[in-house]
């Protein structure tokens, strides 16, 4: 004959529960955020008004870098030039065709050894990849001679929002 003894421990399996709880609600917190900072920087891509090509040309190209300054804020318009006012706040980009908006996309939350992560921002395979970096960065001639200023909306959105990125993540 054998008496069995048997420990149920209902304290791990309650800790377990609640540490899963505890990062179902991280994930959905930064869905959440992903989504909410890809929605301000559509924003950012798509301003009124939206000037054609012939247009800017017209305004002695506003986004070249001789109209611009650089200031604790980054690059702002310099005085009274075909920058000035012409988005506000300046690092707002001109939409011409939509594939950069169109570009814009969050990746799902991925499990990593550290936590989980998101990206947010412009697809590397899309074709507005490239152009992308050029507005985000500047762009310059093989000679040296700066031609765009650079107008990094990714970045600037970040900043802009931290207090709401960080009430989101912390909710």
């Amino acid at each position: 004959m054998q008496v069995e003894l048997k420990v149920v421990d209902t304290a791990t399996d309650r800790i377990k529960a609640k540490k899963n709880d505890i990062l179902d609600r991280m994930v959905f917190n930064l869905q959440r955020t992903a989504q909410y900072l890809l929605s301000e920087m559509q924003g950012h891509l798509s301003p009124t008004p939206n000037y054609s090509l012939k247009q800017l040309r017209q305004m002695d190209h506003p986004y070249a870098w001789r109209h611009w300054e650089k200031s604790g804020e980054g690059w702002m318009p310099r005085g009274s030039t075909p920058a000035e006012g012409i988005h506000e706040p300046p690092w707002e980009v001109n939409v011409q065709t939509g594939q950069l908006l169109a570009a814009l996309k969050t990746t799902p939350v991925q499990a990593t050894p550290l936590g989980y992560t998101v990206s947010i921002g412009v697809d590397p395979s899309s074709p507005a990849y490239e152009y992308a970096k050029h507005v985000i960065y500047g762009t310059r001639k093989a000679d040296g001679k700066d031609i765009m200023v650079p107008r990094n909306f990714i970045t600037r959105t970040w900043i802009e929002q931290i207090d709401v990125i960080k009430s989101l993540l912390l909710t």
